[in-house]
């Protein structure tokens, strides 16, 4: 169940709370960033880096591509379009205002997932752990985010999704704009 779904009451008493609340999470996503930034140089400026390989765009468009497959067959059609039919404006704006967050989040666990497993193994790895770790944790809770019982499809698109940004996240060479981007496109459309 989607955040904006448990509140009810009227609309400006809505919008108010989910402004609070996007304030809040924003806020704490800049925070860890600027902590982990000053504190331990992660993540780190990716200006030295050089380009993204064409290959690299390649292999990360073709994540994307899956990911916006898995979203027509659980729509059946764009999700932006499935999610708003019967919604009024406000609460659409609502739960996009929330989504954006929350794919910061989805990044945010990609990319330290990503660093702790490759700190544990003393080297960078081409293995999506931060991926990984986000099936783990959000993909799984999708099982029954519903509250409708066990949602087989929800869970396991849930996981999918994850292991596809985590590749993402990786082959656009661990760049947390571009991946952020390419992510958000994934999920919020």
């Amino acid at each position: 169940m989607a955040l904006t779904e448990g509140i009810r009451g009227n609309d400006n008493e809505d919008r108010r709370k989910m402004d609070r609340l996007s304030w809040a999470g924003a806020a704490f996503i800049l925070s860890v960033l600027a902590y982990s930034r000053r504190r331990y140089h992660y993540p780190e400026g990716r200006k030295g880096s050089g380009r993204i390989p064409a290959k690299g765009w390649k292999d990360a468009w073709i994540c994307l591509a899956l990911c916006k497959v898995m979203t027509f067959i659980d729509w059946h059609t764009l999700k932006i379009i499935g999610e708003s039919r019967g919604q009024d404006l406000s609460r659409i704006v609502t739960q996009y205002i929330y989504y954006i967050f929350e794919v910061g989040l989805v990044l945010l666990i990609i990319l330290y997932g990503q660093k702790a497993a490759e700190v544990m193994l003393g080297r960078e790895s081409g293995i999506p752990f931060g991926g990984i770790l986000l099936a783990l944790t959000w993909g799984m809770f999708h099982f029954i985010s519903r509250g409708v019982g066990i949602e087989w499809w929800n869970g396991i698109s849930c996981m999918i999704f994850s292991i596809l940004s985590g590749l993402i996240y990786l082959k656009l060479k661990r760049r947390p704009m571009c991946s952020y981007l390419m992510i958000a496109v994934g999920y919020l459309l």
